[in-house]
Parts: C-alpha cells; structure tokens; sequence
C-alpha cells in the first residue's frame, strides 16, 4: 500500500516562515492527529542540523 501525505499549504507556508526566522512551530492537537507524520512530511530532504 502506497502512503500519501498532504500537509495544507497554509500550514507548509507558516513553516517556512518559521524556519527562516529560527522560530519554532507549535502542533496542538490531541494524539492520533497526524502531528508527528506532518513534522516528518515538512522535515523530509532537510539536512539535519544536529
């Protein structure tokens, strides 16, 4: 089974801007929602800074 992910664009938007400001973006929903797939989907091809 092929997974799709689909982020809203108005979320994927508010993260760039985020990023390029060295902010942090903050997911408040209840577990089961989708936050840690939607982190990973955004993160994906970034190189990781640590």
């Amino acid at each position: 089974m092929s997974e799709t992910i689909i982020v809203k664009p108005s979320v994927a938007k508010r993260f760039e801007e985020f990023l390029r400001q060295g902010r942090v973006l903050f997911f408040n929903t209840p577990c089961g929602f989708g936050k840690t797939v939607v982190a990973d989907a955004l993160l994906s091809g970034r190189a990781s800074s640590v």
